[in-house]
């Protein structure tokens, strides 16, 4: 992972160029490089073939290449209103090494007009991302605000001049992939846009229920360029096509595609003092050659090595039972107990009470939150539900909207001081930005966590809308520092507590987010029950965040597809949840609970043995939500290619009863044990075979489904 500065002159021919600071980041095959030149901070190379650039070539890019100048910069700060560009000075670039073990490349720069210095920030893992963030310091004498951000810009995909020229129909199309919508029970959905000879904008008028994550690509070439904004904050995505040579391209600019990626300005808006700093989102970026599978397993190997948190946990990836589904309101004690003997019944390894169990009985839970303290009709009875969940062998979990204070709450009538604003008004969510507040919420988590000996914790809720406060006359955005306080507490938690389990939920798939993700094992994808949804949302989940992070959480819904598909859908992420199946143990049916059993003792002795070294492949067409499904098959493979989980499900649209699967997760040069679940069968077939004939499943009808497990024998 060489990184390189030169200052040096550098002489081609007869002609000399005059040395300037120049970095190059290796990322395997991945490269990217940046130039201070003329007072900017450029971005001027990127390659996925491994290819380096050159300090002549830098040159006549930066000085000859027609495009808006703004677009060479590498990143783009704003303060008071104001773009920083043009009078940067150069300071010093430092090369050390993480705890980790890894990289890390520092250049600071200061700009002397508004007495700031940002540092660029660049994290090198071994993997083919890398990590590029910023840090904003005031090194004058009275206050500025940050009022724009973006970490991380350039231009890729420069048009090379020459001998090149087509029509504009034959000319690459460039393609733009995001999650289709942010909002509740739309997580998952993927698709690709056009990106037009124009700025094609991604922002947001609230938190995302969906991770922030870009990739591009054009229809000549499989390189793709997948970009993360790691943060819970509102973010902001902007792709530019650039160039016009319909009449004259020989005097106008070539083609060209510019991004810059950040943070939205409503949440962006933050004051800094004299002698304070502030350190952006970061932006994990990498280019690759292949298909979007090839890239998302690069990038799950970057957050294995990077994000994913390390796990003290002998028992990484537990079979949950949450007792959500026995309804939406105020719980008591003997309902809770009947749902522990459900969860020993199906082989649960954790038992999790939902909400409904703490505050006043006089209203429901949602109207409550803040308060957490046991209802009355609980007769302080949490401790004997999970001594008795103990008693059957399984650990414990309970929820907590830990941020949360509605407006009825008890809390709010005695604190009213803490609720965090917005637009004028308040919001059922505590200040962090409030000293009190935020140590509130921390004596809250630990507190519980102490009383009931958790071994899970499990959060909901929280911020997704912009939050602002007038401070000294600014109408600053809270949601920066919000989510920095938000992050600290659960840093300090997770050290205080380095066993626990932590689970991420906020109206199910909502936070999700690299930002949230670092500091928690796994998140529920969504609230969206119905078995179908569920695996669709878990198909386009998978593409930006690890199977292992993403949880499947249901079995209560009592419509659409048999027994096996319900358990089934929820089996393929790293830890599975399941919900309220029955009210009562007698009144569950024995063949339900042969399903939920033979589900999940597939998921224990199959697949969790490889969930969290996996590689995932993406089988059928991106899934449109507002459309009947045909086919979708979902594969995780051991990265030695000795095990292959399938998971196919005929959806509502699937005409034919007949899917042929070619498996991606084996070798050619293996023999394979291939086992049907529906049919509890095997057969030997040779690796070559399925590569090049495949493996015919027929399932009868719609919304039916099959297992597929596909093991190496050793002969």
């Amino acid at each position: 992972m060489p990184v390189f500065y030169d200052d040096q002159n550098s002489v081609m021919g007869k002609y000399e160029t005059p040395g300037f600071p120049w970095c190059r980041y290796d990322s395997r095959s991945f490269v990217w490089e940046d130039a201070f030149y003329n007072g900017n901070y450029c971005a001027v190379h990127s390659s996925a073939q491994g290819k380096r650039g050159y300090m002549e070539y830098v040159v006549q890019f930066l000085n000859s290449f027609k495009a808006d100048k703004s677009h060479f910069n590498a990143f783009e700060v704003e303060i008071d209103g104001m773009r920083l560009h043009d009078y940067f000075e150069f300071e010093n670039q430092q090369v050390g090494t993480t705890p980790e073990g890894f990289e890390k490349h520092t250049v600071s720069l200061l700009y002397p007009m508004k007495n700031a210095r940002v540092r660029v920030c660049t994290l090198l893992d071994g993997s083919s991302f890398l990590v590029r963030w910023l840090e904003i310091e005031n090194t004058g004498n009275m206050p500025f605000t940050v009022t724009g951000l973006f970490p991380m810009a350039g231009i890729i995909y420069p048009e090379t001049p020459g001998n090149t020229f087509s029509a504009e129909h034959l000319r690459p199309k460039t393609q733009v992939g995001s999650f289709l919508d942010n909002y509740y029970l739309g997580e998952g959905e993927f698709y690709w846009q056009d990106l037009p000879k124009a700025t094609l904008k991604f922002g947001y008028e609230r938190g995302l229920f969906n991770p922030p994550m870009y990739v591009l690509k054009n229809d000549v070439s499989c390189q793709l360029t997948m970009i993360h904004i790691e943060t819970s904050m509102m973010t902001q995505a902007e792709f530019t096509r650039g160039g016009d040579y319909y009449y004259a391209r020989h005097v106008t600019n070539a083609d060209y595609v510019h991004f810059k990626v950040g943070a939205d300005k409503r949440s962006v808006c933050r004051v800094i003092k004299p002698g304070d700093s502030v350190v952006s989102p970061k932006i994990h970026i990498g280019q690759i050659y292949g298909d979007l599978d090839t890239c998302v397993n690069e990038f799950n190997e970057h957050l294995r090595l990077s994000v994913i948190p390390k796990r003290n946990q002998p028992l990484r990836y537990p079979v949950s039972y949450n007792a959500a589904g026995i309804g939406n309101c105020q719980v008591n004690k003997k309902p809770l107990m009947d749902q522990v003997d459900i969860a020993a019944q199906v082989g649960a390894e954790m038992f999790i009470i939902d909400a409904g169990w703490f505050g006043s009985t006089d209203k429901v839970w949602a109207s409550v939150r803040g308060d957490w303290f046991e209802n009355e009709l609980l007769e302080n009875g949490l401790i004997d539900v999970f001594d008795y969940a103990r008693s059957k062998g399984m650990m414990c979990g309970l929820w907590m909207e830990a941020e949360g204070m509605d407006y009825s709450s008890k809390l709010a009538s005695e604190h009213p001081e803490w609720f965090i604003r917005a637009y004028g008004r308040n919001m059922p969510t505590l200040n962090l930005l409030i000293p009190e507040a935020e140590e509130y919420v921390y004596n809250s988590i630990c507190g519980i966590i102490d009383k009931y000996k958790l071994d899970l914790f499990r959060i909901d809720g929280g911020l997704k809308e912009p939050s602002e406060e007038l401070i000294n006359g600014v109408i600053e955005g809270s949601s920066w520092l919000y989510f920095e306080k938000l992050y600290a507490i659960f840093e300090r938690v997770r050290q205080k507590y380095p066993h626990l389990y932590f689970e991420n939920c906020s109206g199910g798939g909502g936070r999700s987010d690299l930002g949230m993700m670092r500091r928690f094992d796994w998140m529920q994808a969504t609230d969206n029950f119905a078995p179908v949804s569920q695996i669709r949302t878990v198909y386009g989940m998978t593409l930006a965040l690890a199977p292992e992070q993403v949880l499947s959480l249901g079995g209560c819904m009592k419509h659409q597809t048999d027994a096996d598909f319900l358990s089934r859908a929820l089996i393929f992420g790293g830890s599975v949840e399941v919900c309220a199946i029955a009210d009562r143990l007698d009144r569950l049916s024995l063949y339900c609970l042969g399903a939920w059993k033979q589900a999940l003792k597939l998921y224990r002795e199959e697949l969790r043995p490889i969930i969290g070294v996996s590689r995932i492949y993406h089988h059928t067409p991106l899934e449109r939500y507002m459309e009947k499904g045909q086919w979708l098959v979902l594969e995780l493979a051991s990265p030695d290619k000795d095990k292959s989980f399938v998971g196919l499900f005929r959806l509502e649209g699937a005409e034919t009863d007949e899917y042929r699967l070619y498996p991606k997760g084996i070798s050619p040069a293996k023999t394979y044990g291939v086992y049907s679940d529906n049919g509890r069968e095997s057969v030997e077939v040779s690796g070559l075979s399925l590569i090049r004939d495949g493996y015919p499943i027929r399932l009868p009808g719609k919304l039916t489904s099959e297992i597929i497990i596909i093991t190496a024998i050793n002969i």
